[in-house]
Parts: C-alpha cells; sequence; structure tokens
C-alpha cells in the first residue's frame, strides 16, 4: 500500500531527525510488507540496531523477503541486532543487503553466527566491509555449511589468504550455495 505525501513527509523527517524508535513504531503499524529498502540513509549504528530490533519484534520478521540496509554506517551492535534477526525461527528473509557499511571482524562474526541459525536467506550482499581475521571467515565458513545460501558477495571485504583458504572450505561443503563473489 501507498501512504499519502504527508505520510511520506512525515516519515523523512522522522528518520532525519533520528527519531528511530518513531520510526519503528511506524512500522509495527502496516501490514503485508515485502520490501523494506533503508539503504544509504545515513542511519549510524544506533538508529540502525533499533529498527533492526523493532522489525524482530514485529509481524514484519514473517513477511519481510527483501531488507536493504548498504551504506548506513553500521557496526557492532547493528552487527548483534542482525544475529538476533537472522537467529529467529520463523523470519521469512531471503534478501539481505548490508554492504557499504563498516561492519568488520567481531562484529561480522556476529552478523555470520545468526547466518548460520537462518534457514530462510538465499542471497547476502556483504561487500565492502572487511573480514579481516581468520576467526571471522572461519565464522562465516561454518555459515556457509549450515544456511540455505545460494549466493553471497564478499567483494572487498579484505579477507586475506588464510581467510580465503576458510572461506573455501565453507563453499566446498556447502549444500546449495551457487554463486560466491570476493573480488579485490
Amino acid at each position: 500500500q501507498r501512504r499519502g505525501d504527508e505520510e511520506d513527509d512525515e516519515w523523512d523527517r522522522t528518520l532525519s531527525g533520528g527519531g528511530y524508535s518513531v520510526a519503528v513504531t511506524k512500522l509495527s503499524k502496516g501490514e503485508g510488507l515485502r520490501v523494506l529498502d533503508l539503504s544509504r540513509n545515513r542511519i549510524g549504528d544506533v538508529g540502525m540496531a533499533q529498527i533492526i530490533g523493532g522489525i524482530e519484534n514485529s509481524t514484519y520478521r514473517e513477511c519481510i523477503h527483501d531488507l536493504n540496509l548498504s551504506g548506513n554506517s553500521l557496526d557492532a551492535l547493528s552487527a548483534s541486532a542482525l544475529n538476533a534477526l537472522l537467529s529467529f525461527p520463523y523470519l521469512s528473509l531471503q534478501r539481505l543487503d548490508i554492504s557499504w557499511n563498516q561492519i568488520r571482524d567481531a562484529a561480522a562474526s556476529e552478523v555470520f553466527v545468526g547466518l548460520a541459525y537462518n534457514s530462510s536467506l538465499r542471497q547476502l550482499l556483504f561487500a565492502w566491509n572487511a573480514i579481516n581475521l581468520d576467526s571471522a571467515c572461519e565464522k562465516l565458513s561454518e555459515a556457509l555449511q549450515a544456511s540455505q545460501l545460494e549466493e553471497i558477495d564478499i567483494s572487498h571485504c579484505r579477507i586475506t589468504a588464510s581467510g580465503m583458504a576458510a572461506i573455501a572450505e565453507g563453499v566446498r561443503k556447502s549444500a546449495g550455495l551457487l554463486r560466491l563473489t570476493a573480488d579485490g
């Protein structure tokens, strides 16, 4: 359903003013939302953690199929919230774009731990973050083996040779991965 122009303006003011808890309340009133694109809004780590928590605690977790959070300066708080969201048993999310953020190392591990428990996600776009630590690459490897992912993009994530070897093992043991993009 399309909101009116006045509601669109109110929504824009809410996000630009940092009223993320108000945005979460607005989200909880809707029905049938399948695509949520919050990309390039400069929401930041704290605000996005609130929004993700709001999604997790609403009926949206069961109807959103495509969630785009790219380019929002996400880091540790958001990664922890994503872990909880991805671990939720009735999540219907099929595509998650968290590229172009500041998710690195331990925060990336948080996301990958949640991914390992997820059975709905088919596509993860994680490009332009950082997975420098071998431990984060090992968590990704475990997630690839346990999840139902068909496609993942980890381009430009500063992965070391030993980290890529760990990821390759996960790809080899994955049941359904069809495409891995790891340029740069």
